[in-house]
Order: C-alpha cells, then sequence, then structure tokens
C-alpha cells in the first residue's frame, strides 16, 4: 500500500511540474589538473652537475599564467567568391572575445556543451598576424590557409 501511495504522489508531482521531472544535473566533468610537479621531477634525468639540471616552473606560477583569449573568427573565401565589401567589413568590426578568464565563456552545462567548447579550445588559431592593408597577402598568410578562417585582432 505505501508503494502505491510513494508512486502515487511522484506521479502527481510530475503532473504539477512537468518541466522538472525530465531535468537532470548539471554535467560536471572530472578535470584533471595539467601541471603535475611530482610527475614532472621522473620526466627528466639530472646532468651530472646538479646545478645545471633544468627546473620546471611550479605548479603556482603555471597556472598564474594568463588565459589566452579565444576570438570569433570568420570565413576565408576565395577571391572569385568573396562578397563584395567582405574584407573591408572586417576591417571595421571590433574584435569579439568568444572565451578568457574575464567573464567570456560558452554555456558549459550539458556534456555536450562541453564537448563543443573543447573543440572550439583545440580549434582556436594559437598565432595571428597583424592586420594588413593587403587583402591578398593576408588571405595567402600561412595562417589563414592552415586554418581556412582570418581573425579580426
Amino acid at each position: 500500500m505505501n508503494s502505491q501511495r510513494s508512486i502515487l504522489f511522484i506521479l502527481l508531482i510530475s503532473l504539477a511540474f512537468p518541466g522538472r521531472a525530465q531535468q537532470s544535473p548539471p554535467y560536471k566533468p572530472a578535470i584533471p589538473r595539467a601541471w603535475d610537479e611530482r610527475a614532472l621531477a621522473d620526466l627528466q634525468v639530472p646532468l651530472v652537475e646538479a646545478s645545471r639540471s633544468p627546473r620546471d616552473i611550479s605548479a603556482g606560477d603555471y597556472y598564474r599564467i594568463p588565459v589566452r583569449p579565444i576570438y570569433k573568427t570568420y570565413p576565408k573565401y576565395r577571391p572569385d567568391r568573396e562578397p563584395s565589401g567582405y574584407q573591408e567589413r572586417l576591417k571595421r568590426q571590433e574584435p569579439v572575445v568568444l572565451w578568457d578568464d574575464r567573464g567570456h565563456r560558452p554555456k558549459l552545462v550539458t556534456e555536450a556543451d562541453w564537448i563543443a567548447a573543447g573543440e572550439m579550445v583545440f580549434n582556436a588559431p594559437i598565432l595571428f598576424s597583424p592586420h594588413t592593408a593587403n587583402a591578398a597577402e593576408m588571405r595567402a598568410s600561412a595562417g589563414v590557409e592552415a586554418s581556412g578562417h582570418v581573425t579580426r585582432v
């Protein structure tokens, strides 16, 4: 009898609050520490003169390194397919920060959000060439050719 009441109670609650019964808790991935001083110490054999052996930075110093921002990128077109005024429009736009350590970041609720954010970080360009006035030069630069996108910084 008690189990029937429990089932009836759960059914009534799910009918009264339809969206809440199906919601799952936010995804919380296990994120390992990237800098482990003990593990790094085992990677190198000390030199005969120990004072000349290379030393890694401390974990504290590593985690104080500023986060490199990720900027919005834009498609690169073949010269014969580029919309008219495209380069001029890009030159007038301010850079758009997608992710940094100052509050810009994507929504990270579901596992799919975390996977998409990981792809964004992995695929983000790490080198930017200074803005050039010559669009042909910009299209021909090695960083643009490799990534397929131009970044306005």
